[in-house]
């Protein structure tokens, strides 16, 4: 079954030319599976997605067609949209990480700057010449992001071309490997500083979001074609 084959049409004036055309009406939703009924464990199962396999692929390896990847995101609430919960393939996700967090970090092991340099100005690595335009700061995580960058900073002291502001850092790095917030093995999510913290990168931190994704309830084979029928006559209804 095709995700839209049982949809209603309708007349839609697309061109706003007073000539309609007969379009599947997309914007019917049928809620037929409500939280009650997922919490039935007959219904489902879990699956976890392997490295590079898209919906389609798992629903060819759950009911031997392709034509039920739409039922997972009938019966995992939190999957909207293809492009940003389904879980990317390792090469995905590198390119996803290497575009948003692109440019670099200098690396400060105190918080002291968090009122210092100002966001556009230019600074200069007093030892090494080395220069950024400063797009970002975080005192709390201790980096300050920067583009346009030449030359590698050292560990060395960095002034601010524009308000003479001076800090410490302790080098550079990827803003991917910069720091995107600290966790405790038995506190979760904790502030710079507490005792027993590990720093989470932003690579980290979107590889771990990614990977709690994998794990994804699905309509067990027996019970797929009920849900489909359900879902034929709601979206008739």
């Amino acid at each position: 079954m095709k995700y839209f084959t049982y949809f209603p049409k309708i007349d839609y004036d697309l061109d706003d030319n007073k000539q309609t055309k007969s379009i599947v009406d997309v914007f019917r939703f049928a809620k037929i599976i409500n939280n009650q009924t997922l919490d039935d464990i007959s219904l489902y199962a879990f699956y976890d997605v392997n490295d590079g396999e898209r919906p389609d692929h798992v629903s060819r390896r759950i009911y031997g067609s392709a034509d039920y990847y739409w039922t997972f995101f009938l019966v995992n609430e939190e999957m909207k949209n293809l492009f940003t919960d389904w879980p990317m393939s390792y090469s995905q996700m590198e390119d996803h990480v290497n575009l948003n967090y692109s440019g670099t970090a200098l690396t400060v092991t105190t918080s002291d700057f968090y009122d210092k340099l100002t966001i556009g100005e230019t600074v200069t690595g007093i030892l090494s010449g080395a220069t950024g335009k400063v797009v970002a700061k975080d005192s709390n995580y201790g980096w300050i992001k920067i583009n346009s960058k030449t030359g590698i900073f050292q560990a060395e002291t960095i002034q601010g071309q524009t308000s003479n502001d001076i800090v410490v850092i302790t080098g550079e790095t990827a803003f991917k490997n910069a720091t995107h917030h600290y966790t405790h093995s038995t506190e979760g999510i904790v502030p710079r500083g507490t005792a027993g913290a590990v720093a989470v990168t932003n690579e980290q931190y979107e590889i771990d979001e990614n990977d709690k994704r994998r794990r994804i309830k699905v309509l067990k084979p027996e019970r797929v074609q009920e849900v489909v029928q359900q879902f034929r006559e709601a979206i008739n209804g």
